[in-house]
């Protein structure tokens, strides 16, 4: 997923917070939207380690680059949710929605890259389908992520996703092995196309 489809999905999932519950989160819109991108901004940084303003958006242990997983296991790959989930009801509760938009901004861009074929093969995709000679030193993964999307909506709507955080945890770890199997399922069909 590209910086044009990480701000159009946090876009049209915005678009779909219409219930008086969801108030908080659409005030948040702003500094989500503003945020959606901080990830791939700072990768570098982060990986080395180094600190700034934007640090306390993440995790304190950051995740390597992807190629540098091996993916056999979809955990490998999950975005850091509980650190997301538990600091962002801790915002909402507090009143601090810019905090809480910042952190959704962030949480949002793994979310994506983990929805994202070209996130989840960097190691297998060579395995697989190994790049002919004339191609040896492309990139799948730009070849896929750049490809520009042609979603303009979602079908989904907003739904509680459990009583608490731990319940909201497991739904979502339900969700992501879903998720994984699908956009694995996708790659090598999108690098023979």
């Amino acid at each position: 997923m590209n910086g044009p489809e990480h701000h159009a999905i946090v876009k049209l999932a915005l678009d779909r917070l219409a219930a008086p519950a969801d108030a908080p989160v659409r005030r948040s819109g702003e500094a989500i939207f503003g945020h959606c991108m901080l990830p791939d901004e700072v990768a570098i940084d982060l990986l080395r380690g180094r600190r700034g303003a934007w640090r306390r958006l993440f995790p304190p242990r950051v995740p390597g680059f992807t190629f540098q997983t091996d993916q056999a296991d979809y955990r490998a790959m999950l975005p850091p949710n509980r650190f997301y989930l538990s600091r962002v009801v801790r915002e909402l509760r507090a009143g601090r929605m810019e905090e809480a938009g910042a952190l959704l901004g962030v949480y949002s861009h793994y979310l994506g890259d983990f929805c994202q074929p070209a996130h989840h093969y960097e190691l297998e995709i060579g395995r697989l389908l190994p790049p002919p000679e004339s191609l040896r030193n492309c990139n799948y993964h730009r070849m896929l992520e750049d490809v520009p999307s042609s979603v303009c909506s979602i079908d989904h709507k907003p739904r509680l996703l459990g009583l608490n955080e731990e319940e909201a945890l497991f739904r979502l770890d339900s969700a992501y092995r879903l998720l994984f199997d699908l956009s694995v399922g996708a790659v090598v069909p999108m690098t023979l196309a």
